[in-house]
């Protein structure tokens, strides 16, 4: 099933990745005016929407690309407030299932101790904050407790420290190691096959999602606010659209150029900073003595907030005079195929905070959305969760996946308190989103991740865009 254009509901240059349902769930949902909106602005030349599209309290949607093209093409700070966060997935090699219930939760204690941000006995590395800042995790030695088989995927440019006040560097410094506002999870895998996804089965998978919510309030007070009352100032973006944070400036404006430069500072940050996080969490799982079931390797490790800049010397010689192409994910992540004698290259895809996850393979649509996926469940349910679903055919599996689950996430070790209706709801998101990967041929399920231990740190006391 082919990706579906919405150009006959009058929503423009919008492009769908899902299926029918979802696409239906979509244009009949307030995100679908908004996004016809940003697809009319000038230099707007694709707004792609994948299946876990849902509305942020700031900035525009996540799980959505935008693409602006010319020779000044705009770029839009708000289409990618969250620069700095991603997903580092480590499969550790432990079969945590044989430890005794207390030792598993002595494990996780220690874990939470040494990396929450206000925990007094966290371990805060000696790093050298501008040179993570300019390098990311190049500016590390090489990871201590598994091997990294696969190039990195962190931004080959260089970041620019310099525009960071001192407090501000001071803050980042101040938190690396921990994972402010966002989570660390723990699962057993359950792959498809182990000789296609190179796990075993009932292994532990690390997943730390880190960014930089200190980075990102600083940027929304230095340059989000000024760039949107430069934009109201020249017309470039109606005013109804600057309230939604659908503003921008042109590329050659020095306010784009400064948000970008900061932006690759914080990719890099966030690169860097789970890394570090992931070397303490297996250092203490390491400690208790696990059985193993093999070596800890790296499955991947990506950003899913992201803006690239295409010059036209790599457009082809289908690019316009002087063209330059600017594309922003939010929400978004590369599918990428394994590459000749590389070990498998999974994906993660999260759901709520105590649900299952999958880990993703490409499928054989995969080009369609140049490999590209969401990166975790959207807010489709509401009231009650599957009233909506009863007459569809997903309903079937989302409750066979219902029963198969709750066992582990009954038991999850984690701080947050379980409400099953909430559970219910990110269970079915999950499950539309699958499906619709699935049916629409993007990319397939290699692994279910049963939920183990969870711990979703408090955000830093920063002000930050509501």
């Amino acid at each position: 099933m082919a990706s579906q254009s919405l150009r006959p509901d009058g929503l423009g240059r919008v492009r769908m990745h899902c299926d029918p349902y979802l696409t239906g769930r979509f244009t009949r949902s307030p995100l679908a005016p908004l996004l016809a909106a940003v697809a009319e602005l000038p230099t707007v030349s694709a707004v792609e929407v994948f299946p876990d599209v849902t509305a942020k309290s700031y900035g525009l949607p996540s799980g959505v690309v935008i693409e602006t093209r010319g020779s000044n093409p705009l770029v839009l700070p708000a289409a990618v407030p969250d620069i700095a966060c991603g997903f580092l997935v480590i499969a550790t090699g432990i079969l945590p299932n044989r430890w005794p219930r207390q030792k598993a939760r002595q494990a996780w204690a220690r874990v939470v101790s040494a990396i929450g941000v206000t925990s007094p006995t966290r371990r805060v590395p000696a790093v050298d904050i501008d040179h993570i800042l300019t390098e990311g995790e190049t500016a590390l030695a090489a990871p201590r407790h598994y091997l990294d088989p696969n190039p990195s995927e962190q931004p080959r440019a260089a970041g620019d420290p310099s525009l960071l006040p001192r407090e501000v560097r001071r803050a980042l410094n101040d938190h690396i190691g921990s994972v402010t506002g966002h989570f660390v999870s723990a699962y057993t895998a359950h792959p498809s096959t182990a000789e296609e996804t190179g796990l075993h089965d009932g292994e532990l998978v690390l997943v730390v999602h880190t960014g930089a919510p200190v980075l990102q309030a600083w940027a929304y007070e230095a340059l989000h606010a000024p760039m949107a009352e430069r934009c109201m100032d020249t017309g470039l973006v109606p005013p109804d659209l600057v309230a939604q944070h659908a503003f921008g400036l042109s590329l050659d404006d020095p306010l784009a150029q400064d948000w970008l430069n900061a932006a690759t500072s914080a990719v890099l940050y966030g690169h860097a900073n789970r890394r570090l996080v992931a070397d303490t969490i297996l250092d203490i799982l390491n400690a208790h003595d696990p059985l193993r079931a093999g070596t800890a390797r790296l499955l991947r490790h990506t950003g899913h907030g992201w803006h690239h800049q295409t010059l036209r010397a790599d457009l082809g010689p289908t690019a316009g005079d002087g063209e330059t192409v600017v594309r922003s994910g939010r929400g978004i992540q590369h599918l990428p195929p394994a590459r000749t004698g590389e070990q498998p290259r999974l994906t993660f895809v999260t759901g709520g905070a105590a649900t299952h996850a999958y880990l993703f393979q490409p499928g054989p649509h995969a080009d369609r959305t140049c490999h590209r996926i969401g990166h975790g469940t959207p807010m489709w349910t509401h009231h009650p969760p599957l009233a909506h679903l009863r007459d569809q055919p997903e309903t079937q599996t989302i409750s066979e996946v219902a029963r198969t689950v709750q066992p582990a996430a009954e038991q999850a070790i984690t701080n947050t308190t379980h409400n099953p209706d909430a559970w219910l709801r990110d269970l079915a998101n999950l499950e539309l989103v699958a499906v619709s990967l699935e049916t629409t041929g993007l990319a397939r399920r290699a692994a279910l991740l049963q939920p183990w231990a969870n711990y979703l740190e408090p955000k830093p006391h920063a002000r930050t865009p509501r």
